[in-house]
């Protein structure tokens, strides 16, 4: 079974930003309440995935390489897993065995430069453009951290077969889809980088896509296909 690609991943933290947070649930009841380890149990099951709650356990079971940030961002990926370190020593004993102790928190990084690190905490999931206190990040194993490759110059390299494209940028967090295939079209819509977006065609360097339910047009050099469907 393939991976959970990079844009994937972003795109389903950036669909919980908002949401309650409520310990020990995972975004499907009717409130969409939600924990820090909740968002990656949705997100995985979004893709036919499975991953356990708790923080540490994630560390722990589902994560590969990665170490400690020190403050470097530029040690950082789309769709890796930071985590913050409990530091005033009240740590259960299991946590401390191996030396790295209490992982009490977890967030995904859906952005590097700006830096946005989506996580959720009381009182809603939200995104935060600093490091503050994210100590550590790890690879999950069941992303592909090779699936964001910059499209060649002069377009993208969308498929307008495939049905289904993902919104990419070499910078800044969002791409305008406007309402007519324009630069000059005012009326527009933020899309998050990462998003997963219905492509329905492509015509003279500019995609007629669907996101959030509302029909639009991105210009090609934003889009990349995708072979997964949108959850």
């Amino acid at each position: 079974m393939s991976k959970i690609t990079q844009a994937q991943m972003a795109s389903a933290f950036e669909q919980i930003v908002g949401w309650p947070y409520k310990l020990g649930q995972s975004g499907t009841n009717a409130l969409r309440q939600i924990d820090c380890s909740g968002a990656f149990v949705r997100a995985y099951r979004l893709h036919n995935k499975v991953i356990y709650h708790g923080s540490n356990t994630i560390y722990r079971k589902y994560c590969g390489e990665g170490g400690l940030i020190g403050g470097d961002v530029s040690k950082l990926e789309i769709a890796t897993a930071v985590f913050k370190h409990r530091l005033d020593g009240k740590e259960p004993a299991q946590y401390s065995r191996d030396g790295i102790g209490n992982l009490y928190h977890i967030g995904l990084v859906v952005s590097v430069n700006p830096l946005r690190i989506i996580h959720s905490t009381s009182p809603v999931a939200k995104v935060d453009f600093a490091l503050g206190g994210w100590s550590r990040y790890r690879r999950l194993y069941e992303v592909d951290y090779f699936s964001l490759v910059q499209p060649p110059s002069g377009g993208g390299n969308v498929d307008p077969g495939a049905g289904l494209a993902t919104v990419w940028a070499t910078s800044g967090t969002t791409v305008k889809m406007r309402a007519l295939p324009s630069r000059t079209c005012s009326l527009y819509w933020d899309v998050p980088v990462g998003a997963v977006v219905q492509l329905h065609n492509i015509s003279d360097g500019w995609g007629k896509i669907t996101h959030n339910r509302r029909i639009g047009y991105m210009m090609e050099q934003f889009l990349m296909s995708t072979a997964k469907s949108v959850a």
